[in-house]
């Protein structure tokens, strides 16, 4: 049972012990009141004692997760070298008769 459901209970049982003047036959409305409010409250004493004991007990789990090692990047010096600039010639003449 919980707090909120001792709570509960406590709150029905002083409605019926209190605030109920209906009359049943076979049934006191107030014992049954009174009954329910007991239940009530060494519910809420027994939720409340299991609560704070559970407060106190604090696990810790340490998980230590080990990398793979650094592998520095593969670095290839290259050089590129430039074509060599084509030959400087001199313009055709287009009159020699050698072409």
């Amino acid at each position: 049972m919980t707090l909120g459901g001792s709570l509960v209970l406590f709150a029905i049982g002083a409605i019926l012990k209190f605030a109920v003047t209906a009359k049943v036959s076979g049934i006191d409305l107030g014992t049954v009141g009174v009954v329910l409010m007991a239940v009530g409250v060494v519910g809420f004493l027994i939720s409340l004692a299991w609560l704070l004991s559970h407060r106190r007990r604090v696990t810790t789990v340490q998980e230590r997760t080990y990398a793979a090692p650094v592998v520095p990047p593969v670095v290839e010096d290259r050089t590129y070298r430039a074509a060599p600039p084509p030959e400087r010639r001199a313009p055709e003449d287009p009159y020699d008769p050698r072409v």
